[in-house]
Formats: C-alpha cells, sequence, structure tokens
C-alpha cells in the first residue's frame, strides 16, 4: 500500500481473508481448536484490519478520522478486557454477532477501497 501498489495490495488483502476464513472453517469442520488459536485468530484480523486502514489513510484512499476510529474502538476493547483481567474479573472472550458483522463491514470496505483505488475505477460514492 505504502508502496502505491494498491492492485496487487487488494489480491494480497484478499488472500488473507479467503485463508483465514478457510483456517476457521477447517477447525469448525475438524474440532480442532486451541486456547493460543483463538487468542492469535483475532489479534491477527486486527492486526490485518489496522494496519490496512491506516496505511490507506497515511495515502489518502480513506479519511484519517476512519482509521482513528478503527484503532480506538480495538484499543477499547483491548484495554477493558486488559483492565478486567487485571482486576481479578476476565471477561469472556466470545464475538458477539454484532461484532463479527463490524469485521465483515471493515473488511469488506477495506477490499473495496483497495479494488477501486488500485484499478483506477470509479465508484468513490460506494466508499
Amino acid at each position: 500500500i505504502i508502496h502505491g501498489r494498491l492492485d496487487i495490495a487488494f489480491f494480497v488483502f484478499v488472500a488473507a481473508g479467503v485463508s483465514d476464513a478457510l483456517d476457521g472453517w477447517l477447525a469448525r469442520r475438524q474440532g480442532s481448536h486451541s486456547t493460543l488459536g483463538a487468542m492469535l485468530d483475532p489479534v491477527a484480523d486486527k492486526a490485518l484490519l489496522i494496519c490496512t486502514y491506516v496505511s490507506l489513510a497515511i495515502i489518502g484512499v480513506l479519511p484519517d478520522w476512519l482509521a482513528l476510529l478503527v484503532v480506538f474502538r480495538d484499543l477499547l476493547i483491548m484495554g477493558g478486557v486488559t483492565l478486567f483481567t487485571l482486576l481479578g474479573a476476565p471477561p469472556p472472550i466470545q464475538p458477539l454477532r454484532i461484532s463479527k458483522a463490524n469485521t465483515v463491514a471493515q473488511i469488506a470496505l477495506a477490499a473495496l477501497a483497495l479494488l477501486l483505488a488500485g484499478f483506477g475505477l470509479s465508484g468513490a460514492w460506494l466508499l
């Protein structure tokens, strides 16, 4: 993204999303899950989204306020979990439907931004 190859970044981003979905599907289907995997998967998802949003904001494809909102939301959630854990009341970590819908929306928006900017397509109104 930083090097201006949004076309390649689009395909890498889509491949990362597809491989994450396939990994989750295989784990559910085979009943293979681990505590480490349950912790690392959402961290990897958030790292991908935060890096993508911040990078797209830096180059002017997405507005700065949106990248800040995405980063602040995740920091607020992680900070709350950390605080409750330090206070001796770790919250159960189970994603809600609204949280999953939010992640899907964030992924769709990032993919759309990369697609439009990477291939010079019009449709900024979609963003």
